[in-house]
């Protein structure tokens, strides 16, 4: 584009290299924050997208960009990773699971916990079916299984589907309550007859 800094015409979609040096020799964009969210701008290929939406990795997870997301992840803590993990899950990308996920079982397990939140039962038998995902992991810091998070949003199909794999019903979370607790809690009935 003519008049474009030369870190702005570098930075064409799926190309991050040298953004880091281009923009440490930029005086206008010196400051870490700045360098951060410009570097941030370029990696998910859209100006427009908030930092705060979940960061780097949130950003290129929601936009369904699996070739960003696998050079971030070797640089990113296991937090950041699990917050792109449930953009993934909530966003419909399974190409963007499929990088985050490989050859990381708590990860994997993680995902499940997020698809069945979501209700994406796509998701939630290939986890379970190809990626062999652990149907009893207890998720979260409230130790919740993927059957608790299906029938706390709602999911029918999901729960039907995660008991007939052999979820366990009576499964306790951390302050003892059971998938039927938390179907009732988030006030839907249909999920409570499946449980």
């Amino acid at each position: 584009t003519p008049g474009a800094h030369a870190l702005h015409a570098d930075a064409q979609p799926g190309c991050v290299r040298d953004v880091c040096e281009l923009s440490g020799a930029i005086p206008k964009i010196c400051d870490m924050t700045a360098r951060k969210r410009h570097l941030h701008s370029i990696i998910v290929g859209d100006q427009n997208v908030d930092v705060a939406s979940g960061g780097q990795h949130g950003g290129a997870a929601i936009l369904g960009r699996p070739a960003r997301v696998a050079a971030l992840v070797p640089h990113t803590d296991h937090d950041k990773l699990d917050n792109a993990v449930r953009l993934a899950a909530e966003h419909g990308h399974r190409d963007v699971l499929e990088v985050l996920i490989t050859d990381n079982e708590a990860l994997r397990d993680s995902a499940l916990g997020k698809a069945s939140s979501h209700g994406r039962l796509d998701f939630v038998r290939w986890l379970l079916e190809d990626l062999k995902a652990d149907l009893h992991a207890k998720l979260t810091y409230a130790d919740k299984t993927a059957l608790h998070f299906a029938a706390y949003g709602g999911h029918a199909e999901v729960a039907a589907y995660l008991i007939a794999q052999g979820a366990d019903v009576n499964a306790k979370d951390k302050d003892d309550a059971m998938p039927l607790h938390d179907a009732a809690r988030g006030k839907h009935p249909a999920v409570v007859e499946v449980l």
